[in-house]
Parts: structure tokens; C-alpha cells; sequence
């Protein structure tokens, strides 16, 4: 089959937004940024005083409909307030702590600036009111390491670690249905996992086996562990990052960080990264199932001493095939290489006129005869990824500026994070304005607190104490409506 030179694929790339995504992006408009708010590293999460760290916050967040209200002053401002929930990953040290998964909730408060500044970062407050410890069969999940071999429902800790059997998470993705409860989306798997609104696991929906990561001959042994890296699937802490739920609520859309294993995923040159669709609609036989499969593009803005690609962080629908990406580099404060960031973007993309590799060699196992594999920096010639368009660049000096955020590399407590994991949408309720909305960008800050605590115990010190950050764009999003889920 003929490969694409990455020159001669942009050329044809931009051909086919012409020609088949005509219009998908008019209309979108960046605002700008209106407020900043922080959390300090050091406090402690709705489970009382010396318990654990409120930290790793926005690996994920989603705004709950129906709880915004705004509220107009006298003197002209507007104020926007609401819950907020949000999803902390596996914990201090990278699945070496019993750290136990939760979801957070905040009562948030925006007062949106638009002045010159320079100002403080105090536009948004929060307030953790609730903590969700998310279970399997009546027992905590574990961000601990999920090394048991012989796990197959879920990934699972050993017996003799400090996960003690219990089964592990990585979440990275959260979605907030309609009746309450929570998906939630795993780096271990990488699966989607359905909880109850009490935070109990109900049900795993698993990808095509080519994401499944796997080691040895064909059929290969799944191999979950970060200890034991896979010959095929997601690479070892890179699996299902993204996760959103269509405006009509028919689909849940999973995303690997980067790409997988076979398609180039060791390298710093993978560009190929896959978008997942399953199906939501309980009267569907396929409900639970993927149903199509998309290449992302990524782009190769990173740097030598890190990643030359830029995975994604979060996905959010603002449409039935249209979304927005977070993509970023792995520079800024508290990254482990000191070097200035150079990329962190929101990009908006479609499904439109992208190729569907469900149902393809694609989607099956290495080894299988039938199995292909994506080459990492390239693409077969019949197969076209989502194309794409840069949107919010989260690194423009002069909108940090205006808050007092700097990308120096002598850092200081205004220095912008490395990692920004978290999308959300609040609507602008204004009808002279009905298709604006804030758009919420969350950071994780790996828990960087001076002094970390899990389970009422100090599990780590950091030498670089990172706050969390979150964002608000004004942004119009033509022709998002919401209807009921099915």
C-alpha cells in the first residue's frame, strides 16, 4: 500500500478539509482568556485535615448542566456559579501509592475580566464540597500498579503490594450522565468503566483488541502492569486520556494520549493516535461496543529532549463529529526537563471525512494475518485522519500576561504548569449571546504539594511545590444544543 510523505499528507489533508469539511469550523471564535483561579498544592480534600492531599485535580472535569446560574451586579459583572467535578489520577509517584481513586466536587464561582491587567489570579474560586471514593464490589480502588498477571475483568495490584489485591485505576477521563452517574476512563486498560452516582462500579466497556496492551506471540498475554511494558496496544501510561460524551448523548468518545504500541508509540515520533466511539444508546445490540475508530494527527511541535509529538490530554464534544482537543508538551513548571513550553493548544477537529478503521485489520491483534499497523509518522493513502484546526493557544505571553502568568524557566509561584489535562463548558447565558460559552482548561499538578498525604500518611516531599490552575475562555460555539440521553 503507498505511504504519504508528512509534506505530500498535509497537502492532501488540507484538500480534503476543503472539500469535505467545508463550514464544520465557521463561526467558532476565541474570545480570549477572562479569568484564572488557584488552589494551593498544599491543602487537603473534603476528607478532613491530614487524610489526603487535594491534588492531580484536573486529569479531567465536566460541569454539571442545570446547576449554572449567572447572576448580573449592579455595576455590570457578571458572575457565574456552579458545580464543577472534577477527577484526580492515580496519585503521588505514578501507581507506587495506594492512593484511592475519587471524584471531587467543587462549588465554583466566575467573575469573567477583560481589562488590560496585569491582575491576580482570582477571577474563579473553588470550593471542594464532596469527595467520591470510587469502589469495586464493595471495596476502594487502588492507583497502585496494577501488577497481578493473572487479572482479566479488570487490571488488578498483587496480593502482597500495597494495592493489596484490589483492583487498579488510572483514570484520566470523565463524563457526567444524565442520571447521575459517572464514566470514567483508564490508563491501565485502556478501558471505560461505568460507576453508579454512589461511586460504584457497574460495568467496562473494552476497546478493539489492537489497543489492548499485550505482550509475547499471538493470541498475546495482556499485561497491564507498567513494569512489564506491551509489544502492542498503549503504550505504558498513554492509554484512554480523553474521554466526552456527544451533545445527543448517543456516544462516548475515548482517546489514547498517544499513539499505540504497533503504530509507532515507543517512539517521540508517533504521530497516529486513536479516537474510539461507543455505543450509548441502551436500546442498541451493539450498546457497551465500539463502533468506530478515527486517526488524530498529532503534531510534532514538541522538542528532542522530550517528545517531538504533543500527546493529547482531553477530548470534548461540541457536536455529533465535532471536538475539542487539549494538546500539549511536557514543559513548564514541574516537568522533569527545565526548558520553556512551546506547545499547549486546544484544537478543534472532526470525524467528517475521516477514514473509520473499525472493523479493519486496524483494530486486530498484533500477529493476527489480518493485523496492520499504522506507520508512526505517516499514513497509507486511503486512510485519512480527522482533520484539524489550531484554536486557543494556552501560551499567548500576552494573554498570561494580563493575570500575571509567566513561562520563565527560573521558576516562581507564577510560572505556567506543564501539565494541562482538563476541558469543561459553562454556558454564557446571555441571549444576546446564546451560542457563548466559558470554556474551563484545569491543570494537574501530579500532586507536587510540599508535603503529600494519602490514607492519613505522608507518602512524598516535593522540592518544586506546582499549585493548580484553571482557565476561562469566552468562546462562540455555533449550534450547540444538548438533548436528552438515550
Amino acid at each position: 500500500m503507498k505511504l504519504l510523505s508528512f509534506p505530500t499528507l498535509l497537502a492532501v489533508l488540507m484538500l480534503r478539509v476543503v472539500d469535505s469539511c467545508s463550514g464544520q469550523f465557521d463561526g467558532i471564535v476565541n474570545h480570549g482568556l477572562v479569568g484564572v483561579g488557584r488552589l494551593s498544592a498544599d491543602l487537603f480534600d473534603h476528607m478532613g485535615p491530614g487524610v489526603d492531599t487535594l491534588g492531580g485535580l484536573f486529569s479531567a472535569m465536566v460541569a454539571e448542566e442545570g446547576s449554572w446560574r449567572r447572576t448580573n451586579l449592579n455595576d455590570g459583572q457578571a458572575v457565574f456559579s456552579g458545580r464543577l467535578f472534577s477527577l484526580p489520577d492515580r496519585g503521588f509517584g505514578d501507581g507506587s501509592s495506594d492512593y484511592q481513586p475519587r471524584i471531587q466536587t467543587f462549588q465554583v464561582e466566575i467573575r469573567p475580566y477583560t481589562g488590560a491587567g496585569p491582575v491576580g489570579q482570582t477571577q474563579i474560586s473553588l470550593t471542594n464540597t464532596k469527595t467520591l471514593v470510587l469502589t469495586y464490589q464493595g471495596k476502594p480502588f487502588t492507583g497502585y500498579d496494577a501488577g497481578d498477571p493473572q487479572a482479566h475483568e479488570v487490571p488488578t495490584s498483587s496480593q502482597t503490594g500495597p494495592g493489596g489485591g484490589r483492583p487498579s485505576l488510572d483514570p484520566e477521563g470523565l463524563v457526567l450522565a444524565r442520571d447521575g452517574s459517572f464514566y470514567v476512563s483508564d490508563e491501565y486498560g485502556p478501558f471505560v468503566y461505568h460507576f453508579s452516582p454512589r461511586g460504584e462500579w457497574l460495568s467496562v466497556f473494552r476497546p478493539p483488541e489492537a489497543l489492548i496492551p499485550k505482550r509475547g506471540g499471538f493470541p498475546g498475554v495482556n499485561t497491564y502492569t507498567a513494569t512489564n511494558a506491551p509489544d502492542q496496544g498503549r503504550r505504558n501510561n498513554r492509554g484512554f486520556e480523553c474521554l466526552t460524551l456527544t451533545p445527543d448523548g448517543r456516544r462516548l468518545i475515548a482517546a489514547l494520549q498517544s499513539p499505540a504500541v504497533q503504530d509507532g508509540g515507543l517512539t517521540y515520533l508517533g504521530r497516529n493516535t486513536r479516537v474510539v466511539a461507543f455505543d450509548l444508546d441502551t436500546r442498541s445490540p451493539s450498546y457497551g461496543r465500539p463502533i468506530h475508530e478515527y486517526v488524530f494527527p498529532l503534531t510534532l511541535n514538541g522538542t528532542a529532549q522530550t517528545n517531538r509529538h504533543t500527546p493529547i490530554s482531553e477530548v470534548l464534544a461540541i457536536g455529533p463529529d465535532r471536538f475539542l482537543f487539549l494538546e500539549r508538551d511536557s514543559l513548564g513548571k514541574g516537568a522533569a526537563t527545565n526548558l520553556p513550553p512551546i506547545h499547549k493548544r486546544v484544537v478543534l477537529a472532526t470525524t467528517r471525512g475521516a477514514s473509520d478503521l473499525m472493523l479493519t485489520g486496524y483494530d486486530l491483534e498484533r500477529g493476527h494475518p489480518k493485523h496492520k499497523a499504522l506507520p508512526p509518522d505517516r499514513l497509507p493513502s486511503d486512510v485519512y485522519p480527522m482533520p484539524r484546526k489550531d484554536f486557543i493557544d494556552l501560551l499567548d505571553a500576552r494573554e498570561l500576561a494580563r493575570f500575571g502568568l509567566n513561562t520563565h524557566t527560573n521558576w516562581d509561584a507564577n510560572t505556567f504548569p506543564e501539565k494541562w489535562e482538563g476541558l469543561a463548558l459553562v454556558p454564557w447565558m446571555d441571549p444576546g449571546a446564546p451560542d457563548d460559552f466559558l470554556l474551563l482548561v484545569g491543570s494537574d499538578n501530579d500532586f507536587k504539594a510540599s508535603t503529600v498525604y494519602h490514607n492519613g500518611k505522608v507518602v512524598g516531599r516535593n522540592e518544586w511545590v506546582v499549585d493548580t490552575l484553571i482557565l476561562a475562555y469566552r468562546v462562540t460555539l455555533p449550534g450547540l444544543r444538548r438533548t436528552p440521553g438515550r
